[in-house]
């Protein structure tokens, strides 16, 4: 794999950091959620994000 290049890294950085913000806030909106499906699909999201966040630090370590 190549080299990224500077602004590449720091376009990485900052969608990580993105992600990491919409995984706190759907965790914060799970936790107010009443309605069960509602629930689930929030918490399906957080999970999402959350593997986003993961494969983007390991493409950073590679």
């Amino acid at each position: 794999m190549s080299k990224l290049k500077a602004h590449e890294f720091l376009h990485l950085q900052e969608h990580i950091r993105s992600e990491i913000a919409a995984a706190n806030g759907y965790r914060e909106m799970v936790s107010q959620c009443q309605d069960p499906e509602l629930k689930r699909f929030v918490e399906t999201q957080a999970q999402v994000a959350e593997n986003v966040v993961q494969q983007l630090q390991s493409f950073l370590q590679s």
